[in-house]
């Protein structure tokens, strides 16, 4: 890939806007968290601040991301911990790194967010087409662990019990509800950032239960969604505190 100009680089964001990259981060820190030590963690929450301008792309140069870990974070990280950083990322697949030239040389590198597997097209709620196809189709209610529902769900506004609604039972969304309502006052969490941040959860819970890992629902969403709330809950204390 040839060095060029910031705009050339748009096109490699999978990201819809900044907020979708952000919340697509999240739900990887749930998973892949645990790889990395303390000071790589530094290293990649820094980067994730370099690839704001646009979403999920980073073109910034390793010595700049790791003066910037000196200046804001407290406890700066060196160049090698930024770089085994980068080769952790890669192995799980969070990363995708692209090599810039100029004049035949190598320059800077290009530093490009994968988006989370387990947001898939599955996982979407259907639309009013796709639920009358299923009600006149059997194999697809054989072919996995949850079916949509086959009676009209109540409409709800609220976006999460909307999602909820074709999967599950009127008294299911509302256990669930109640559990994304508990967690949203521990947690203190806005209610539109509450909102989506369940609606995520419960994805990765409809995926694992399409694939038959999952037996109690409720307990694991429950588990899913206190680590979710967690993590946003560190993440806007982070910025708050970043910002002041």
């Amino acid at each position: 890939m040839k060095s060029g100009k910031v705009e050339e680089y748009r096109q490699l964001s999978q990201f819809r806007d900044l907020k979708d990259f952000n919340n697509q981060f999240e739900q990887w820190m749930i998973d892949v968290k645990d790889k990395f030590t303390k000071g790589e963690r530094i290293a990649l929450k820094r980067l994730v601040r370099f690839s704001a301008s646009i979403a999920g792309v980073c073109f910034a140069k390793i010595q700049t991301i790791v003066a910037a870990t000196h200046q804001f974070d407290g406890v700066g990280i060196s160049r090698s911990t930024f770089k085994r950083m980068l080769t952790k990322a890669k192995e799980v697949g969070l990363l995708v790194i692209h090599n810039t030239f100029r004049n035949g040389k190598q320059s800077h590198s290009v530093y490009v967010f994968n988006t989370y597997p387990s947001v898939c097209k599955e996982t979407e709620p259907p639309n009013e087409e796709q639920l009358s196809q299923h009600n006149k189709s059997s194999n697809l209610s054989k072919s996995i662990n949850i079916k949509l529902r086959k009676d009209k769900p109540i409409r709800y506004s609220n976006e999460f019990l909307k999602y909820c609604s074709y999967y599950f039972t009127d008294d299911q969304c509302s256990e669930l509800n109640k559990i994304r309502l508990i967690h949203t006052h521990i947690n203190k969490l806005p209610s539109e950032s509450s909102i989506r941040a369940s609606v995520y959860a419960l994805k990765i819970t409809v995926s694992k239960l399409k694939s038959g890992k999952v037996k109690r629902v409720m307990g694991y969403f429950d588990g899913v969604i206190r680590k979710i709330f967690k993590q946003r809950k560190v993440n806007r204390l982070f910025i708050n505190v970043f910002d002041q």
